[in-house]
């Protein structure tokens, strides 16, 4: 039984793509029934998907197939009669070898594309037959498809046929192999791709399957077989009619099967299967499935020679259902009618009552009832007032009020009340159409059509569509007259090729374009079709079908050409979002405190004109370069997630209403929030939706990690078990490549906190992503492994971005490595800015020297670190050499930075002595553009990229300074919300629970209420004493610009008072002096003088001890461990100690040279607090060294704990202690002075605020 399609009604379900009983000439070759865009040859789901355009079948034997996406594919079919050899399809080496043969009828029905061709006295067919199955689920699950090749000889000839394919059909040409095997009589190739990342696409195309390749032999053919180098297999062929076997696979080679038939005379053929398996074929809601043909076959040789097996029945089924097909489209709707059933409907209440209707099953109502009672209940109360939103067509725009949502709302509540027998829902839904239909809120006045908006938009209109299910399910919402009324005014604004979907647009769509056809008379119905059909086979276009396509010239666009949209037939459901008047992020209540977004944060790359990529450093827009903290948190983060961090995340968060954020914020810290708040009340993201496709990302979305995620969230992408479509993460180990606009652009990128301690620790992190307690930062190996990466791709036609979550201007390590990286433009998130920044390091800095000296703080505070840890470091990797490679590629990158500011050479070039120690390559220094992304609440970054050039546009909201002069704020633009106003509230400490001063001067903004003007407070100044937790309300926040901070060089020149004079400031920072040694460029505060001597690699206390004269050695009083290989030798006194480090060897009391055998090093011991830090862990173990150092607790993976961090509310800056961020940039647990504090190496800086780092922060 076959689905059954009756009177005029059956039209609304039928239309992807037009078919026509009437046969037309074309160039000598006859098209039956028509000439379609493309021809599908291989297409049994979207991997497997191969088609032939149009306008190739006229030279078919030279022609490339082509995947769905427009890649081309090598398939090629070849026929040797009687010692010549003719190419049927694909043989582009056509020469006086092989001949063309003459293509004289192409056909397609439902399931069949079929092209008949001569060669020489032969007529040859070629069927491509792709099953469709309603009813039998193996037959349909199987991802194979078939090439029958069927010779007619009307007089004996010597024929062999020959057919084959290359590793183009796996997606990556780069890493491919090929496997071959006989199962009886069928011999099977399979080509794939070593070591390929679990559901892993490159264009649309799967990476992790196999491609299938496959025939068996005949009672009247012998079968042959080969892989390697096409010339050669081909030539064999050409020369003997039969294949060698196989030779060594290498890319880009092919395999190959051939029949040979004998003498034939009369018909014979031969049958071939191509195919994609992918043995994990999805993941859904973290769980791996395969297809349902697994049931009954568990290996692909068995599955595949069941599918050769079963050809004759699947064959008798695709003739039985085109036929039927056929037959009822003709009947419903004449010749020019449509070949394929989309299975979707508008309604969830309409599908419904079609089911219960079809199938009786009154049970089933009573079952779902109550599930589907809150979606009525829904359109009852917002069917009328319905907010801005996006409707099934979400490429027009979202539109409050729009007609046809509340025409699909109106049917839905009467669908439902029939359908449960709840006649308080009939009476509803009639009475809305009543009220949009009669009452003419959904009309014009003269009733002429449905408009597009109302009310007060009369002029506009748009097609009503959501009218079909009322005609097709009887329902009776509507009146007959509301169905007719538009059968004249759509004619007036008929277009060449249909009537668009609305009046803002100039593209129609089919599929909605055939629904509302449906509810037409039928002149007006025909009329429908007759577009169609015209769009369909005009010529102008080869894609596989596109449902949205120009349908008039009106708006100045060439009409007849489809849009975007390749081989897509069917619509796609609703996104809809809040009702705030613009969509809002991750499906928020409201706007983010303070803000109301410029404009909707739809950005999209569009293939046509200048392309447009969008940029944001938040999840809150449609197609984006993302700089991390997307929300990689799943159902099990909250369990993981430090109290710290929930508590910062929450602050934040768009999905937590601002009563549960107001009362987090004040939360003691001796009580948990994870006991005073429910899970559900803590959502930490919305990723498990964007998991089982509650929401989808329409476009492409590429993101780095950020310093608040999940690692082991993240370590399931990585492991395939998670897979979010359209989301790429961009990562050490996987760079992106996006050729749009005449461009290049080649996509690099590190996530992550840069905490230079934290660049040893892997924390809870398996390989090399690091990250623990809720938080992730940046690792050492991670950068070492992100240079290997860039540089196996490197091509230098291509433009490279560096996304970072961390900022390169902030961090002189990553400015060191977008260098390295060879970067024209960095992409890094901001510190909740409300404005963007775009420059290059000439435009913010003097000079080289200041730019040295920001290289040289880094290198100076990494070095501290690095002497301590590196014995441990270096003896975990020793066996590794893979890791080693990696350590030694990060390590290069600090060796080529400064050590001071007025010597070195930032680019890696040669420097010469004296003088001319400045004469260097500027061109980083001066061509490398670096952006600092705002907030997307707050503003946007957009690069158009068109015929080459890359054009920038930067929006920021910004700061409000109506509070000046006392001016009122300036009126929400008509048909937005007011935007709230930013205040404090009296006798409520801020978010993080402390006095503190705002972010930039800001006040902490908090939604609900807009406030009184007040006039405004004096802002402290950042270092200055802070305001109050009870102060008063600001209206308005008042910018407090940071003063600079430029590194100098340490040593007599640095203290902690402004220089005497002018000479004594330009000896420090503009002078050519030799180079000193790395030090830090912060004045040293005065320190303690130790009666111990710190000893670092060494492994073992014996060997301690044996390093000291024998009367030293009887004074120590006590000896301690600190990790693996750092000791600390403690003495009665100073005086013993520094006796004893006087008699200690000279090589004792210096670094080991870079690459030389480590020794042991003897120095004076700082104590500071806790002890016993280590490297972290670098190879198999999850855990990093000692257990307390996990998240925050040794210096906050979110780049803000310690003197990494940003001080909290207490300063923003990167420079000097009291600006937020100690001196170096800190190293946190490798001790910043604070109670984390881990090694006793040398420090300087000051710890910083507890704040930690927020999304998009950098």
């Amino acid at each position: 039984m076959y689905i059954d399609f009756r009177d005029r009604l059956g039209i609304g379900t039928l239309f992807t793509t037009v078919i026509s009983m009437l046969s037309r000439e074309r160039d000598s070759i006859i098209y039956r029934p028509a000439l379609p865009p493309s021809y599908p040859l291989a297409v049994r789901n979207p991997y497997l998907s191969t088609w032939m355009p149009s306008d190739q079948v006229k030279t078919l034997p030279y022609s490339e197939p082509q995947f769905w996406a427009g890649q081309s594919l090598s398939w090629s079919v070849m026929a040797r009669i009687d010692g010549e050899t003719y190419s049927l399809m694909n043989g582009k080496n056509s020469g006086d070898d092989i001949l063309p043969a003459v293509v004289s009828s192409a056909e397609y029905t439902s399931t069949h594309s079929i092209f008949t061709l001569s060669a020489g006295s032969v007529t040859v067919t070629l069927d491509f037959f792709s099953p469709v199955s309603p009813f039998n689920h193996l037959r349909q699950s199987l991802p194979f498809s078939y090439l029958t090749v069927s010779l007619s000889a009307a007089s004996s000839s010597s024929i062999q046929i020959y057919s084959s394919i290359d590793d183009r059909w796996v997606g990556n040409q780069d890493n491919t192999d090929s496997n071959f095997q006989m199962k009886g009589t069928t011999a099977i190739f399979s080509l794939g791709i070593n070591n390929s990342t679990l559901y892993e696409e490159r264009n649309d195309m799967a990476t992790w399957g196999e491609a299938i390749f496959a025939s068996r032999s005949t009672p009247s053919s012998k079968l042959s077989f080969a892989s390697g180098k096409c010339e050669n297999i081909r030539s064999h062929f050409i020369k003997t009619g039969q294949l060698n076997g196989n030779n060594p696979w290498l890319p880009g080679a092919i395999v190959a099967l051939s029949h040979d038939l004998g003498i034939v005379t009369g018909t014979q053929s031969v049958r071939f299967a191509v195919g994609y398996v992918r043995e994990k074929a999805i993941n859904y809601l973290g769980t791996p499935y395969t297809g349902y043909y697994r049931a009954n076959y568990s290996g692909t040789p068995e599955a595949v020679t069941y599918f050769l097996d079963d050809y004759q029945d699947a064959l008798q089924e695709s003739l039985k259902l085109d036929l039927e097909l056929s037959t009822k489209a003709k009947a419903t709707a004449g010749q020019k009618t449509d070949d394929e059933v989309p299975c979707s409907g508008a309604l969830a209440g309409a599908i419904s009552l079609a089911y219960v209707r079809a199938t009786g099953d009154r049970e089933w109502v009573a079952k779902y009832q109550d599930i589907m009672r809150p979606y009525a209940d829904y359109l009852v109360d917002n069917g009328v007032d319905i907010a801005e939103q996006l409707s099934s067509n979400d490429a027009a725009g979202p539109l409050a009020n729009e007609t046809n949502l509340a025409i699909k709302a109106a049917v839905g509540i009467k669908a439902f009340g029939q359908l449960t027998g709840l006649t308080e829902y009939s009476r509803i839904g009639k009475e809305r159409a009543d009220l949009f239909f009669n009452q003419r809120l959904g009309t014009d006045q003269q009733k002429t059509h449905f408009v597009l908006q109302y009310p007060d938009k009369p002029a506009s209109w748009k097609i009503p569509y959501n009218l079909y299910p009322d005609v097709l399910l009887d329902l009776d919402t509507f009146p007959p007259e509301a169905h007719q009324m538009s059968n004249a005014f759509f004619k007036s604004v008929r277009g060449e090729f249909g009537v668009p979907l609305d009046s803002r647009q100039d593209w129609a769509k089919s599929d909605w374009n055939m629904w509302l056809a449906a509810t037409f008379e039928l002149d007006t119905q025909n009329e429908f079709i007759e577009d169609l059909w015209t769009f369909m086979t005009n010529g102008k276009h080869n894609w596989p079908f596109s449902d949205r396509y120009v349908a008039t010239s009106a708006k100045g666009a060439s009409p007849g050409v489809p849009i975007l949209c390749r081989a897509r037939p069917t619509p796609r459901p609703p996104h809809n979002f809040g009702p705030q008047g613009y969509p809002l992020p991750n499906g928020a209540t409201g706007p983010v405190p303070g803000a109301t977004p410029l404009l909707p944060n739809n950005g999209r790359v569009i293939q046509n004109g200048p392309v447009r990529v969008l940029c944001i450093a938040d999840a809150r827009a449609d197609h984006i370069i993302h700089t991390g903290d997307f929300g990689f948190y799943d159902g099990t983060s909250l369990d993981r997630i430090a109290e710290k961090t929930l508590k910062h995340v929450a602050q934040y968060s768009p999905l937590l209403p601002e009563n549960v954020k107001r009362a987090i914020a004040q939360t003691p810290p001796q009580q948990s929030i994870k006991q005073r708040f429910s899970p559900d009340q803590l959502p930490l993201s919305e990723l498990s939706m964007l998991l089982d496709k509650r929401l989808t990302l329409d476009v492409p979305v590429y993101t780095v990690w950020g310093a608040c995620e999940d690692v082991r969230v993240l370590e399931k992408f990585r492991s395939g078990e998670y897979k979010v479509n359209n989301l790429h993460i961009i990562d050490e180990a996987n760079s992106r490549l996006l050729d749009i606009g005449g461009v290049k652009l080649r996509l690099l990128g590190l996530g992550g906190a840069v905490v230079m301690h934290k660049l040893f620790d892997n924390g809870e992190g398996k390989t090399t992503i690091a990250g623990g307690l809720g938080t992730m930062w940046t690792t050492l190996l991670q950068m070492g492994e992100l240079i290997d990466t860039a540089n196996r791709v490197y091509d230098p036609s291509e433009t490279r971005i560096f996304v970072t979550h961390a900022s390169p201007a902030r961090e002189g390590m990553l400015n060191q490595l977008s260098v390295t990286l060879k970067a024209d433009f960095s992409i890094s998130a901001g510190l909740h800015f409300r404005y963007g920044s775009s420059y290059n390091e000439f435009s913010v800095n003097p000079s080289l020297d200041h730019y040295r000296g920001k290289l040289a703080a880094s290198k100076a505070s990494f070095n501290d670190v690095w002497e301590t840890v590196r014995g441990e470091v270096e003896a975990a990797i020793a066996s590794n050499e893979a890791q080693k490679t990696l350590l030694d590629n990060a390590l290069d990158v600090v060796q080529k930075m400064p050590a001071i500011a007025n010597g070195g050479n930032p680019f890696g070039g040669p420097t010469g002595p004296g003088n001319a120690a400045g004469q260097v390559d500027e061109s980083a220094f001066k061509n490398m553009w670096n952006f600092n992304l705002a907030d997307a609440a707050f503003g946007f970054l957009v690069l158009e990229i068109e015929a080459g050039r890359i054009a920038t546009e930067m929006r920021a909201q910004g700061f409000n300074f109506a509070h000046r002069g006392g001016k009122p704020p300036v009126p929400a633009v008509a048909g937005q919300p007011n935007p709230p106003v930013p205040t404090g509230t009296p006798g409520v400490a801020s978010p993080a629970a402390r006095p503190a001063v705002p972010q930039f001067g800001q006040a902490q903004p908090v939604a609900g209420r807009p406030a009184a003007p007040q006039q405004p407070q004096p802002q402290p100044q950042q270092g200055q004493a802070k305001a109050p937790a009870a102060a008063p309300a600001r209206t308005s926040p008042v910018p407090v610009i940071p003063k600079p901070a430029t590194p100098q060089p340490s040593g007599p020149a640095a203290s902690q008072h402004a220089p005497t004079s002018p000479e004594k400031a330009a000896e420090a920072n503009g002078t050519s002096q030799p180079e000193k040694p790395s030090e830090s460029p912060m004045p040293r505060p005065e320190k303690k003088q130790s009666n111990g001597l710190f000893v670092s690699n060494v492994d073992n206390e014996q060997a301690v001890r044996d390093l000291f004269p024998e009367e030293d050695k009887a004074k120590i009083v006590k000896l301690d461990k600190w990790g693996k290989y750092n000791h600390v030798v403690m003495f009665n006194s100073v005086e013993e100690a520094k006796a004893a480090l006087d008699r200690q060897p000279p090589e004792h009391k210096k670094p080991t040279p870079p690459g030389q055998p480590r020794k042991p090093n003897i120095k004076f011991f700082e104590d500071r607090g806790s002890h016993r830090g280590n490297a972290g862990t670098w190879q198999s173990s999850n855990r990093g060294g000692n257990t307390s150092q996990r998240g925050y607790q040794s210096g906050g993976a979110s780049d803000s704990e310690g003197g990494r961090g940003r001080g909290g509310f207490s300063g923003r800056g990167r420079g000097r202690g009291d600006r937020g961020r100690g001196g170096r940039g800190g190293r946190g647990g490798f001790n910043k002075g604070g109670p984390t504090s881990d090694s006793p190496a040398p420090s300087t800086s000051t710890p910083s605020g507890e704040k930690p780092a927020a999304a998009g922060d950098a």
